[in-house]
């Protein structure tokens, strides 16, 4: 869980809330990659402060993605380990106090009219990538930030491609899990229509029958099809 926060100056700083986002761990650990160690922690944080006076209430999203990489030495020089880390997918949401939550619809239409440039978000990833391949190769860096940008392409390889438009669904997951949350639902799979359904949170078992009709308990043992003529089947929370 991410806990560095730096505000500028505020006022009566508190943190409220902290908590972990796993669909944000998921998407910046990325895919698997031959000879690279990955891993991400993703989280969120809530604070109040006063700003100008006014009380403010803000929650905030980010992720960080490491990335370790093996080099093998020889016999002049011993291996060692590239420890490369940044942080990423950092966004907030910002209304008065007690009115984060109901504003959310306000975030999801902002979140989801978002969309992230493809030519700016190559040169971001080809500048990255030749960076640490300047690193590896031992070559000096320092200075020479400008020509590696300038050098390197604003297009997007296939790989680039499908990284980008996970980032694009990445935001649309988790602006729907955080509305979810406010109004207390979870979403499940309905096998019988095939559809996605929102129902009532914090219960863990759910069960569906052909007439669309639910039943939610607390209880795993409990069984609607004993005693009944309909065809009851559990379902599974969307993840």
């Amino acid at each position: 869980m991410l806990s560095f926060l730096f505000k500028g100056k505020l006022d009566s700083l508190e943190v409220v809330e902290r908590a972990s986002v796993p669909e944000l761990e998921q998407i910046a650990i990325g895919q698997p990659t031959e000879g690279l160690k990955s891993s991400a922690d993703g989280g969120k944080i809530r604070i109040t402060y006063l700003e100008n006076g006014k009380q403010m209430e803000e929650e905030m999203y980010a992720a960080v993605s490491q990335f370790v990489t093996h080099l093998p030495g020889t016999y002049l020089s011993p291996g060692y380990y590239i420890n490369y880390w940044y942080i990423d997918y950092i966004f907030t949401f910002k209304a008065g106090y007690k009115k984060l939550d109901s504003n959310s619809k306000i975030f999801q239409t902002m979140i989801f009219s978002f969309k992230l440039n493809s030519k700016w978000f190559a040169k971001v990833v080809n500048t990255k990538e030749k960076m640490v391949q300047m690193i590896i190769q031992g070559i000096k860096t320092i200075g020479k930030i400008g020509k590696v940008i300038a050098s390197s392409s604003s297009e997007l390889r296939d790989d680039q491609l499908a990284d980008w438009e996970r980032r694009q669904q990445a935001n649309d997951r988790v602006i729907q899990n955080f509305c979810d949350n406010i109004r207390g639902v979870e979403r499940y799979n309905d096998p019988f229509s095939g559809n996605e359904v929102e129902l009532p949170s914090g219960y863990g078992n759910v069960w569906a029958n052909n007439l669309g009709e639910y039943i939610i308990t607390e209880s795993p043992s409990f069984n609607p099809n004993v005693g009944s003529n309909l065809n009851w089947q559990q379902i599974e929370q969307i993840k």
